[in-house]
């Protein structure tokens, strides 16, 4: 169990700074026209609205895991 812990934890760190990097590039990007730079801003919200999400599952799982990893050795 400890490993598939360590697996998600990888996982969910490299799938949030990934994601934190394709916000970083798509806020480079220049717009042709106000349709493109809407689009644009459209699209970041929802990244950015999904990074926080995945942030906040992220720490749910941390803490869950930390709950469990106590809870084990309490019953010991």
């Amino acid at each position: 169990m400890a490993d598939q812990q360590a697996d998600l934890d990888r996982l969910l760190t490299e799938m949030c700074r990934d994601l934190t990097d394709v916000i970083g590039l798509l806020g480079t990007l220049e717009a042709e026209d106000e349709e493109q730079a809407r689009a644009r801003g459209q699209m970041l919200g929802h990244l950015r609205g999904d990074l926080s999400q995945m942030r906040t599952a992220h720490r749910a799982v941390q803490q869950l895991a930390g709950t469990t990893y106590l809870s084990f050795y309490a019953l010991l």
